[in-house]
């Protein structure tokens, strides 16, 4: 029994020698298994998206054959490579390679090694580590230096430098009129600053296409990979819009009471702001208030329309109209705002802010503007004050013996929006 237990113990040895030494030559992952072929260098450079890398590919030490070669950094998040990305190169400077990884995130820790795959044989170096920069040390203030009624001018610094380095960095401004969307997600508009904005590291930035009369919140941003770093939050108003034109349709409370006392609130009113030249903060108007049942839904408007001409003028921020024929119905616009969409304010002293949307305008604000036939009928062909729209109704329609009016006005608790 001796000499068969003697003989068996060598038997082992050279088995459990053989699958080592198997296990050394193979695709093991672990780092205590690591060749010479693949070996890991190191980083000569961070940014804070981007790595500059070194490694080493032994490829003459490769004994078997193999049909295709692939030599690269591998790198993660982890140290298991299980969630892993690969930075290949086929330029080789004797057997050192030279990689830059890039689009990774600010201030995170990844692992990489060496990667050289001959056929099906892979062969890793191994593991480090590396931490790229920080966006704090990056981040700036950035103020407004001018507002109009749609754009905002800002002005910060930011190192040139940074930029240059780092392709997948970007900065600017966000900007939103709800300042829970800042510091939370990307639900936010972006102005992005770019090499051609920077002198001298400073730039400035000019965002338009804003509503008049509206506050901004708004700060700087860095946005690094997946990773978003914002300055402090200010604000901004944006002036009251200069500029009134266009033709507009909605409810401005107009009404007026026949001799026999029926009542009619207007289904809506069509106006039509035509500035006296160019950018004019002053001008003529037109108004058609269209009427179909009175007040109880029992009587019929005789009248279809009503039709006025008014003057119109900005003065400190308020529109003030001028009616021709009935000076009662002279009033003033306070806190107005129009946009791509609508025209709103408020009457005297109001507490309803009336809305008017859209037909067309005489500047080409929208896309829109180019439409030459539609719904509406309207057909624009320069910047100018034309328009067919309700053309040629000059006058309200009176045939037979039409109701005297004895009463008309603005009821502003009506005109709401």
């Amino acid at each position: 029994m001796r000499l068969k237990y003697c003989y068996i113990i060598p038997v082992l040895t050279t088995i459990l020698t053989f699958l080592f030494s198997c296990s050394d030559s193979s695709d093991s992952e672990n780092d205590s298994n690591a060749s010479n072929i693949a070996i890991t260098g190191d980083v000569t450079n961070t940014g804070i998206t981007y790595a500059q890398v070194e490694g080493i590919a032994n490829i003459s030490l490769i004994v078997s054959a193999y049909s295709s070669l692939q030599i690269g950094i591998q790198y993660s998040k982890t140290s298991d490579f299980i969630l892993s990305n690969t930075v290949e190169t086929t330029n080789l400077t004797g057997n050192m390679i030279f990689v830059r990884i890039e689009g990774l995130n600010a201030n995170t820790k990844y692992y990489y090694r060496t990667i050289v795959r001959a056929g099906e044989n892979f062969f890793y170096g191994k593991t480090k580590s590396f931490t790229t920069n920080s966006l704090f040390n990056f981040i700036s203030s950035c103020e407004v230096s001018d507002t109009t009624d749609e754009t905002a001018k800002f002005t910060g610094s930011i190192d040139i430098k940074v930029l240059n380095e780092d392709n997948s960095f970007r900065y600017g401004i966000a900007y939103t009129t709800d300042k829970k969307k800042l510091n939370s997600d990307s639900s936010f508009f972006q102005a992005n600053c770019n090499l051609n904005d920077i002198n001298e590291n400073t730039f400035e930035l000019t965002i338009s296409g804003l509503t008049p009369a509206t506050n901004y919140y708004y700060c700087s941003y860095i946005h690094a990979g997946e990773s978003y770093l914002f300055g402090e939050i200010k604000n901004f108003t944006t002036k009251k819009a200069s500029l009134v034109t266009g033709e507009w349709e909605g409810d401005w409370g107009m009404w007026y009471e026949d001799e026999d006392g029926y009542i009619f609130d207007a289904d809506y009113t069509y106006i039509k702001l035509v500035p006296d030249h160019s950018n004019a903060t002053h001008g003529v108007g037109y108004q058609e208030d269209y009427y179909s049942w009175d007040t109880s839904g029992r009587v019929r408007s005789y009248y279809r329309y009503l039709w006025y001409k008014f003057d119109w003028e900005i003065r400190n921020g308020i529109i003030y109209l001028y009616y021709y024929d009935d000076l009662n119905l002279d009033s003033f616009i306070r806190d107005y705002r129009l946009d791509n969409n609508y025209f709103s304010g408020y009457f005297g002293d109001s507490p309803n802010r009336f809305r008017m949307s859209k037909l067309t305008d005489f500047y080409y604000w929208t896309p829109a503007m180019y439409i030459e036939s539609g719904w509406y009928g309207y057909d624009v062909y320069y910047d100018g004050y034309y328009a067919k729209q309700f053309e040629g109704t000059a006058k309200s329609k009176s045939a037979n013996k039409a109701p005297v009016i004895v009463k008309q006005g603005r009821n502003r608790s009506h005109a709401k929006q």
